[in-house]
């Protein structure tokens, strides 16, 4: 734990947030973003301090898969989204806001289609793929993420 990281905070606070806290498990805790841009916009963060996605690694793909399993069931069971609709993933650095993991779990619509294509396309990388990158070892992707 980082006790200067706004999320960490949130995880040690948890007790006390608890309508805030809209699921949580061993592993992860998830929560409303605070700057919604589209209908449904969740955090997922892991209960551990990682600070980005550069600081994953092979041994964090379990991880990655539980977020991913969490995040689908429950954007599915509590929002009706459709599987083929959810949009998960993480801020490529330096367009992350804050220094711990987070993956925005997202089901449209989108406020608009610049907040879309800004957020999802151009400074994110999918769930998916970066658990690619990581499994073949290729850093390389996280620059290329579109």
């Amino acid at each position: 734990m980082n006790n200067k990281c706004k999320f960490c905070k949130i995880i040690n606070n948890a007790e006390n947030l608890k309508k805030k806290i809209l699921f949580q498990d061993e592993k992860v805790i998830m929560f409303s973003d605070y700057r919604p841009i589209c209908e449904v916009h969740l955090q997922c963060i892991p209960k551990i301090h990682i600070k980005n996605i550069n600081s994953l690694t092979k041994e964090h793909i379990p991880l990655l898969l539980h977020m991913k399993e969490v995040a689908k069931k429950f954007l599915i069971d509590s929002y009706k989204a459709k599987e083929n609709e959810i949009v998960m993933g993480f801020h490529i650095p330096p367009w992350n806001s804050i220094d711990h993991l987070h993956m925005h779990c997202m089901k449209p619509p989108f406020k608009n289609e610049r907040t879309r294509s800004y957020n999802c396309d151009l400074i994110m990388i999918k769930i998916d793929k970066e658990i690619e990158a990581l499994e073949n070892n290729n850093n390389n992707i996280k620059k290329n993420a579109k």
